[in-house]
């Protein structure tokens, strides 16, 4: 994926040269510069249905250049020239190209309008615990990365800071919670700990598809007003049990240059706040076929940059046996002025 970027950005760069020495001059088959976290494209909805439009918008440094964009499906390899929409259901990836530069790249699920399946798609959580002044954090990140590329639109992020100024209140409780002794370290649906091996991090990601599959789904809307995040959550439950829910906003493209928890001092999916407590919000005995609303409301703080902000929910359900223990069963994402639907596994 990342080498048809590349290509793609070459042809695009190399179109506007008029020499064949020009030409000679755009560049050879390097890998793909790395992504610019300033450049940000957003769509209008992560989850939707065949024959569904998305729209996609474009910042640079906060301001709108989508007119002056080019946006590529990265799974096609095809470029936009209106509103995405496709018959077939699966996980589209796009990136934009704005003054020779690339965003970081943002994920679609494309759900079948005629799926008979009524397996809802399960989002894996991940809490990555991180700081600006952890050496080995980058590691972290690009393993994350690669274990996306094999498991595309599957992880939902939220990077949990320590010891810098990103930090938030409840990440010492969850740092205790699952024995973090030290970064970066990644856990897995309230689960189960993972180093920055890319081998253990696909087999926690598998192990969570093929052993613990969702028996709920989220649908999301959120909105910015009067400068709160409101979000409005639908669960419907496929297993009848005791369940608890859990609300945060997280934030792309963080900006700490000179710092060595990242590569480019750029930082991703900061988680900035919570609606509810970090380990759950108890809702009590839920039965199969129920229907769950809830709504939620998140204080924005003014040093956040709202449209690179994203809501998250997620559910847990309660486990077997004598002991109080809740894992995630599933989770949604969704820009926090935007919505994600009900996500179903493919029939395909």
């Amino acid at each position: 994926m990342k080498q048809r970027l590349f290509f793609l950005r070459r042809a695009l760069a190399c179109a506007t040269l008029l020499t064949a020495a020009a030409f000679t001059a755009c560049g050879s088959d390097d890998d793909d510069p790395p992504a610019d976290a300033s450049l940000v494209l957003v769509p209008s909805a992560t989850t939707v249905k065949t024959g569904e439009q998305v729209t996609f918008t474009v910042t640079d440094n906060g301001a709108d250049v989508t007119a002056r964009s080019q946006i590529f499906d990265l799974t096609t390899g095809d470029v936009l020239t209106g509103a995405f929409s496709t018959q077939k259901p699966g996980s589209y990836q796009f990136a934009a190209i704005y003054d020779n530069r690339t965003s970081p790249s943002v994920t679609v699920t494309v759900q079948s309008s005629t799926a008979t399946t009524d397996a809802y798609f399960r989002h894996v959580l991940v809490l990555k615990f991180t700081g600006t002044w952890c050496t080995y954090c980058p590691n972290m990140t690009s393993a994350l990365e690669t274990v996306e590329e094999a498991y595309p639109g599957r992880m939902i992020i939220m990077a949990m800071h320590s010891g810098d100024s990103y930090e938030v209140g409840e990440q010492a409780a969850l740092a205790n919670t699952f024995k973090v002794t030290g970064l970066p370290t990644s856990v897995f649906d309230y689960r189960e700990t993972s180093s920055y091996s890319v081998a253990l991090l696909k087999a926690k990601v598998k192990r969570s598809l093929n052993e613990f599959p969702a028996v709920c789904g989220v649908a999301l809307a959120s909105r910015t007003e009067g400068g709160k995040v409101k979000i409005d959550a639908t669960v419907r439950f496929q297993q009848t049990g005791d369940y608890k829910i859990c609300c945060a906003v997280t934030e792309d493209g963080i900006h700490a240059p000179g710092t060595s928890g990242s590569r480019d001092g750029y930082y991703h999916h900061v988680t900035r706040a919570f609606a509810t407590s970090a380990s759950g919000d108890d809702i009590g005995n839920r039965t199969a076929g129920e229907e769950y609303k809830r709504s939620f409301e998140i204080e924005a703080d003014d040093a956040w940059a709202l449209d690179k902000c994203h809501v998250v929910v997620y559910v847990f359900d309660k486990q077997p046996g004598e002991n109080t223990v809740y894992y995630v069963n599933n989770a949604a994402t969704c820009p926090v002025d935007g919505s994600a639907d009900f996500a179903y596994e493919p029939t395909e």
